[in-house]
Parts: C-alpha cells; structure tokens; sequence
C-alpha cells in the first residue's frame, strides 16, 4: 500500500463501484511516454498484487530496448552508474 502512510484506504479504490453505482470507472491504461517492454515488466509485477483492479497497461510506441539489471551498493555506487550511462549515452550522441 503505496500511500497508506498518508493515511490513504485501498478500500476507496477497491468498493468504488459498490459504493458509488451511479458512478462510471475510466481506466487510464494507454500510457503514452514508456516502451512496450516496459509497460510489460509493470503489467507481471502488479499482477501479483492479490488487491487490486483489474488492468492492463500498454503503449503505442515501439517494444524499445530489453531491460537490464545493474548492481550499485548505496548512493554514490548508483550515482556513479548513473554517470556511466550518461556519458555513454553523450559519446553515442544522444544528447547532440
């Protein structure tokens, strides 16, 4: 539960239709800034979340790259890889 620290009810999302019939629910599933591959990591890991809607997310846009895992111990081992990429990424011309 993401926001049940703020004092959020997963309930409300949860019994919104049986508390509200009169209501219509719009799911907000295309997302329009992230790659298929992606979208399709999300969708297995929030299909194991037991409560919660029913949804599946996807995109218009290409597959993109395959996802990669890194190892960074603490903050400046990740900000470190974070540097790496990013000159990688400028000497590739990506930011030209």
């Amino acid at each position: 539960m993401i926001y049940s620290w703020r004092g959020a009810n997963i309930k409300n999302i949860l019994n919104f239709e049986k508390d509200y019939p009169e209501a219509g629910v719009i799911l907000l599933e295309e997302n329009y800034r992230s790659t298929q591959t992606i979208l399709t990591a999300a969708n297995r890991a929030i299909a194991k979340n037991k409560n919660r809607r029913e949804k599946n997310l996807f995109t218009k846009n290409d597959n993109g790259e395959q996802i990669g895992v890194f190892n960074a111990y603490g903050r400046s081992g990740r900000s470190g890889l974070y540097c790496r990429q990013i000159e990688r990424a400028h000497q590739a011309g990506y930011f030209s």
